[in-house]
């Protein structure tokens, strides 16, 4: 049976403490995403422009990730229309769902202020922030992620065939869809059980042999579709670890491992908020000290936070990690957190938080909220905007840009013609969403190299039957292997962003003329007029 709530005796945060005040405190914020949502000026990062341009071919599978994140963007814009506040509404959503995941699994465990108490600390996270603001595709994972942590505790009460095991394999299956990841999820489960001596059995039970059948069918449509398209979906993601080699002494390559770590650290650092990560930290030393006292409670937590955090803290230093890859495992660590903050939990983990720990953790959140907020909304009216410190960087110039693209295309932008680039999957994406009737841009690629999935794509069967735009970097001659397939293309002009916050690089633009009969081909202004040296 699942061990009741303790009784809940200590404050946390002094005098801000009482229920109230913290299901207040909780709404504010919601509402303050609610309203950054709604007058934010940031443009779509390219991944979110990405996914979109996904949703509108939708598939099984997809180059680099499975396909949850598409169905999703297409369910959205369907309702409210390919726009930046339909999309985006979606991943607020995402990540309120998350929110009550694991408010509704602390409460379960160790009562409604504690619940109250992680819910608060996870909404004054900058990862939180980001989940709730940016579709990408950690937000249905990470929804799903804290769906399945919640269900797999409400089953381990009654870990029979019923309805908490149906919702946990609906969770596995909609996460695995949503990122590879997820695939973890039922092993760190699996672990879970066999630490635990009167769970032990279950490992051999109907139950689980039937979360193994549910991964196994989630998996399915993606490895068939990756028999049909070279597997590249398994080897874009095992890409992700291949150490780097470097060519230097045994000392610095030390150096650089020990960085990589130190650097991963970092991120996770501000991730999560300062005081945050360190409690967690103390946490986690704490209880390693006393393995051997775990409850049922923390056994559980510590399955998907604890151990697999020290699983990605030794691969940090192996190799350069993403900021991202540890987050689906911080949520149980900051309910392990709370209860030792507030010495809800039966071992004797010697550790003692000072109440002006707890205020300070509880400070810094916001201190951090309001820093996230305030800076991503006035950066562009300090110094720092459009420099290499610009944080914001990705997150705009590229509407401004695509209104460049649109009036250097003049007298030609109302026509029907047909998009070809050659540059990368970027601004391809950017330019289909931001671009007027938002147009299909295909990408022409000369090599043997699948680099995105505007690659799997390829062209159409009618790619050389029609008049096109063809856009392509400014620093590279345009393709001769693409211009030969048309008897004449002329220079439109070339559009240059007016700073550096889209992208790097200028872009030409031309007119492409097909085929007809037995037209020999000319090609007009193949040097653009004017232009500077290609670098």
């Amino acid at each position: 049976m699942e061990p009741q709530a303790p009784e809940f005796k200590s404050n946390v945060f002094n005098q801000h403490t009482s229920l109230a005040w913290l299901r207040l405190s909780i709404f504010g914020l919601l509402i303050l995403r609610i309203i950054f949502l709604l007058v934010s000026p940031l443009d779509l990062i390219a991944d979110e422009a990405y996914y979109w341009d996904w949703s509108r071919n939708l598939d099984w599978c997809y180059f680099s990730k499975p396909p949850m994140i598409a169905w999703i963007n297409r369910f959205s814009t369907e309702l409210f229309g390919d726009n930046v506040l339909a999309l985006r509404g979606t991943a607020l959503i995402l990540a309120t769902t998350s929110l009550w995941f694991i408010y509704d699994l602390t409460r379960t465990m160790y009562g409604e202020k504690a619940a109250l108490i992680t819910a608060l600390l996870l909404l004054l996270t900058p990862g939180h922030i980001a989940q709730s603001t940016l579709i990408t595709i950690d937000a249905p994972f990470l929804c799903c992620f804290c769906g399945a942590l919640w269900a797999g505790w409400k089953w381990s009460a009654n870990p029979q065939l019923n309805l908490n095991l149906f919702c946990l394999m609906v969770f596995i299956t909609a996460g695995i869809l949503s990122k590879q990841t997820m695939i973890g999820f039922l092993p760190l489960f699996c672990l879970f059980l066999l630490l635990t001596a009167e769970l032990r059995t279950k490992l051999f039970s109907p139950a689980l042999l039937l979360l193994l059948l549910t991964l196994f069918l989630s998996v399915a449509p993606i490895i068939i579709w990756n028999s049909q398209h070279d597997w590249i979906t398994f080897q874009h993601t095992a890409t992700h670890f291949q150490a780097e080699v470097k060519t230097q002494s045994l000392f610095k390559t030390l150096i650089t491992h020990f960085n990589w770590c130190i650097e991963f650290q970092a991120s996770q650092f501000l991730l999560m908020s300062p005081m945050l990560w360190l409690g967690m930290t103390f946490t986690f030393f704490a209880m390693l000290k006393n393995y051997r006292n775990w409850n049922q409670r923390e056994k559980y937590l510590a399955c998907f936070s604890l151990i697999p955090l020290l699983g990605i803290l030794l691969l940090s230093t192996r190799q350069s990690l993403e900021p991202n890859w540890g987050a689906a495992f911080y949520p149980a660590g900051i309910i392990l957190f709370v209860a030792q903050l507030e010495k809800l939990t039966s071992t004797k983990l010697q550790i003692v938080f000072s109440p002006s720990f707890k205020s300070l953790t509880f400070n810094t959140g916001i201190l951090c909220t309001l820093l996230c907020y305030i800076t991503t909304l006035g950066i562009n009216f300090s110094p720092l905007s459009n420099t290499k410190y610009d944080f914001t960087n990705r997150l705009k110039g590229w509407k401004s840009f695509a209104q460049e693209v649109n009036e250097t295309l003049a007298e030609h932008k109302d026509e029907d013609y047909q998009y070809i680039s050659t540059t990368g999957r970027s601004i391809i994406s950017e330019l289909a969403f931001y671009l007027p009737k938002q147009p299909h841009i295909h990408r022409f690629n000369s090599t043997n190299i699948t680099d995105s999935q505007y690659d799997i794509w390829g062209l159409p069967e009618t790619a050389y039957r029609k008049e096109s735009i063809i856009i392509s970097d400014h620093r590279k001659p345009l393709n001769a292997d693409l211009t030969k397939h048309f008897s004449s293309i002329k220079h439109l002009g070339t559009t240059t962003p007016n700073s550096q916050a889209a992208h790097q690089y200028s872009i030409d633009l031309w007119l492409a003329q097909p085929h007809h009969d037995s037209t020999s081909m000319s090609i007009t202004n193949i040097t653009p007029p004017d232009n500077s040296v290609r670098k």
